[in-house]
């Protein structure tokens, strides 16, 4: 009796970055993070959920948010590089026979935002500052108000600088007052 090995490929051993999606690695190669992407049925319902409100956030323009949860490794990143790839209108994203029911629900609002894009100023993707974090800035004594925000919503939307920095490693240092 032929054994399973014998029919497909099973690897010695697999590195434990195998089976974490990076959100920014995610969105930046479509090719790999659709390639093994199953939707089942329950991830179908999220995904309407996820795009109900965005629509929701756009026509009210409004932010407002939600909560993602699940363990290590459930797949969280991964569903929101899809969700962002569906957003950016990647047609493989948009293709995904299991939720073409959905993109279709959908697809008016998604092709209006797209459309939009190339209409919108730089100043449209700012993101809202809250004053904590205005607060929280090492400058934010040194500088009027009003300028330090706007250089945080600046600083918040260089999506450039924002990747090389969330691509360099990291180290936490543990002191004992900590543990």
């Amino acid at each position: 009796m032929p054994l399973l090995r014998d029919r497909i490929d099973i690897p010695e051993s697999v590195p434990a970055s195998r089976f974490v999606v990076s959100l920014s690695q995610g969105v930046l190669d479509p090719q790999a993070t659709l390639g093994e992407y199953v939707v089942t049925p329950q991830l179908a319902e999220c995904f309407d959920k996820a795009l109900a409100l965005i629509q929701n956030s756009l026509a009210n323009r409004a932010s407002s948010g939600t909560y993602l949860h699940g363990s290590f490794g459930s797949g969280k990143s991964h569903f929101m590089a899809v969700l962002s790839l569906i957003l950016l209108g990647e047609p493989k994203a948009r293709g995904i026979p299991e939720l073409a029911d959905i993109i279709a629900k959908h697809n008016a609002w998604l092709a209006d935002s797209l459309a939009a894009l190339p209409g919108l100023s730089d100043d449209d993707f700012l993101p809202t500052i809250d004053a904590e974090a205005v607060s929280a800035l090492k400058f934010s004594d040194c500088l009027p108000r009003a300028m330090a925000t706007r250089m945080l919503e600046i600083r918040s939307s260089d999506l450039p600088a924002i990747r090389a920095v969330l691509a360099e490693p990291t180290r936490r240092v543990v002191t004992t007052q900590e543990l």
